[in-house]
């Protein structure tokens, strides 16, 4: 009887066994000083040394790094898991910075969190190559090391990288002016997002609720497609030998057809003081020449020339074609308020804009109810390709009086200035239109919509799972919303969240963008980035003033 529980009681374990997986050891937290060694044991009392940590940790182990300056970077030997990641943060409140050549690397490695960390002055402050499903959050990094060293980037994510997310973190100040404006020669960004020179694969990260600034090329770049970028603050202001530059910066070289270039969800951002470059007498705000992208309900201010710019060149990822530019706010662009001496309004006629179509090859796209106000006109270049409705052109329609906007700069710092609300009075409220409308074949109800441009509207999976919300929608009625599930762009075909009735021709508008604010108010959107209702106006993109980690 004795050997046959024995045996039995074996059985069970072995069943245990298969049903549990692999045994595992549990997650620790560890503790990490500048002055902590390799053989502490990484207690408050007896921390770790950084470079102890990086070769140690596993999934679902965190470092609490204690306060003070470390001259070795993160970079982490082993990869966390999903739900169980591997996490450097600051202890407390502390402040932690890491001076290295490179801060934080984390190439090949995923699932990742570092929060609460600064970084500066470093040559590389943030690598991620090939490196997915990581986090960054609440630090401060920058400025660059060693000027004019060679290298491009401050901080890059490419070489195939995805779903990572960004937040609340401060880029700033890398590359410079070498010479003297205008013949001189601009270098480096401060954050690259995909390789512009070569097929990659980096797409669905979410960079958002952050501040950028003082790039030498550019500040912020898109290089290749389906990431999303909202709710940020980037300006370029004349920091480097009395120049500035572009701020947002998307293109790709390659001469091959890429299926992973443009297609980016860029929204609710505030993108100004785009000063005089280095190397020419002009450069727009923003630099779009990939395609198929989603811009809409940003603010464009303060820029030498055009608010927002679309090229060509001679491949098929970079023609600045078929992009969707919507409910957008553009104030004091392309009047040469940033740049001595001022423009020629007869040599750049096309730079005097808020928006200007550079190429011939430019086409398909489409501007909706968008805003400009002392802009001297709204487009330039070749507009000719291109669809345009219910803009508000400012210039020539009356002043659409926003709540703070003066033609004189500020501060580039103030986070909260130009404020491009509109005022309860502004003529520019009810102004805006249908996106698109529901198509003839449509079924009239149930949860497949089908409409004439599905291309207006992103379905939420441009991001990590669960940090984009699929955008709403309205149809027939301002009043009559409903959440979409996904989309089919290639048959303008819409999933809905639940049925719906509609019919033909309806109006289809946008009700509530991806971060689930709600844009529509009243009979029809106004015009411009900051839907007004109720005594104030909503969207309005305000940059984080707090980047510290919360306790």
């Amino acid at each position: 009887m004795k050997n046959k529980n024995s045996k039995l009681n074996f059985a069970l374990l072995i069943l245990m066994f298969a049903f549990a997986g692999p045994l595992s050891a549990q997650a620790a937290d560890y503790y990490v000083s500048p002055a902590g060694t390799t053989t502490n044991p990484g207690t408050m009392a007896q921390p770790w040394s950084l470079a102890k940590a990086n070769t140690t940790l596993k999934a679902g182990d965190t470092a609490y790094l204690l306060a003070g300056t470390y001259g070795t970077g993160i970079s982490p030997s082993n990869s966390g898991s999903a739900g169980n990641p591997i996490t450097y943060r600051n202890y407390a409140n502390e402040v932690v910075t890491i001076q290295a050549s490179t801060a934080i690397s984390l190439n090949g490695k995923n699932y990742i969190t570092v929060t609460g960390i600064n970084a500066g002055p470093c040559q590389h402050c943030l690598s991620i190559k090939s490196g997915n499903n990581n986090i960054i959050s609440y630090g401060k990094f920058g400025p660059y090391s060693t000027p004019g060293d060679g290298n491009w980037e401050l901080n890059v994510i490419d070489t195939n990288s995805q779903y990572n997310w960004i937040h609340h973190v401060e880029f700033h100040d890398f590359g410079a002016c070498v010479g003297t404006p205008p013949n001189g020669r601009d270098d480096a960004s401060v954050l690259d997002i995909g390789r512009e020179d070569g097929a990659d694969a980096t797409k669905y990260n979410l960079i958002e609720d952050s501040v950028f600034y003082h790039g030498g090329h550019h500040v912020v770049a898109l290089h290749t497609g389906y990431n999303t970028f909202r709710n940020n603050y980037v300006h370029n202001d004349a920091w480097s030998s009395g120049a500035g530059n572009r701020t947002l910066y998307l293109n790709n070289l390659t001469t091959t057809s890429l299926p992973d270039v443009g297609h980016n969800v860029i929204e609710g951002n505030r993108l100004g003081y785009g000063a005089k470059p280095c190397d020419a007498i002009t450069v727009g705000i923003v630099a779009m020449s990939t395609n198929y992208n989603l811009f809409r309900y940003n603010g464009l201010f303060h820029g030498n020339a055009n608010g927002l710019g679309t090229s060509a060149y001679s491949n098929p990822n970079s023609q600045g074609s078929y992009n969707r530019i919507y409910n957008n706010t553009v104030f004091n662009t392309g009047l040469g308020n940033l740049l001595t001496p001022t423009l020629s309004a007869e040599t750049y006629t096309s730079e005097h804009t808020g928006i200007s179509f550079f190429s011939s090859a430019n086409k398909g796209n489409a501007l909706r109810n968008n805003l400009f106000y002392a802009t001297k006109k709204a487009y330039g270049g070749n507009p000719g390709a291109q669809s345009f409705a219910n803009d508000w052109d400012g210039n020539t329609l009356g002043n659409p009086l926003f709540v703070n906007a003066s033609t004189t700069p500020s501060d580039p710092g103030d986070r909260t200035l130009p404020n491009l609300n509109l005022q309860s009075n502004s003529p520019a409220i009810d102004k805006g239109g249908a996106l698109t409308t529901v198509a003839a074949g449509d079924p009239g109800s149930g949860t497949t919509l089908v409409v004439a441009d599905s291309t207006f509207f992103q379905d939420g999976s441009y991001a990590p799972a669960g940090k984009v919300q699929p955008d709403w929608i309205a149809v027939g009625t301002t009043t009559k919303t409903v959440q979409i599930s996904s989309i089919d762009h290639s048959t303008n075909t819409i999933t809905l969240a639940n049925s719906i009735s509609r019919t033909g021709s309806d109006p289809v508008w946008l009700y509530k963008k991806s971060d689930g604010v709600r844009v529509l108010y009243g009979s029809a959107p106004d015009a411009g980035a900051y839907e007004y209702t109720s005594g104030t106006s909503i969207n309005r993109p305000s940059a984080p003033t707090n980047l510290q980690v919360l306790p």
